[in-house]
C-alpha cells in the first residue's frame, strides 16, 4: 500500500492537481465539457443520422448492393453451368 501511494504522489497527475494555484480549473472544465458534449452530439448523430451517412445510404449503399447481386447472379451461373458450356 505504501508503495501505491508513493507512486501516486510521483505521479505527474497528482502533482498537477495538488498545486491549486497552478492547476487551471477553467481548461479542465472546458475540456471535461466539450468532450461530455462530443459525445452526446456524435450519439445524436448516430440515431438522426449525419448528412454524410445518409448520402452513402441513399446513393451509395443500392449500388453497391446490386452490384453485389449481379456478381452473385453471374458467379453461380459460371460455377453451376460451366461443365455444360464447355461441351
Amino acid at each position: 500500500m505504501f508503495n501505491i501511494n508513493n507512486e501516486i504522489q510521483k505521479s505527474k497527475l497528482y502533482y498537477d492537481i495538488s498545486d491549486i494555484n497552478r492547476f487551471n480549473t477553467d481548461n479542465f472544465k472546458n475540456n471535461i465539457i466539450t468532450n461530455y458534449l462530443k459525445s452526446i452530439e456524435s450519439d445524436i448523430l448516430g440515431i438522426n443520422g449525419h448528412k454524410n451517412n445518409s448520402y452513402i445510404r441513399t446513393t451509395i449503399l443500392p449500388i453497391v448492393i446490386i452490384f453485389m447481386i449481379i456478381s452473385i447472379i453471374i458467379l453461380s451461373i459460371i460455377l453451376l453451368y460451366s461443365n455444360e458450356a464447355n461441351c
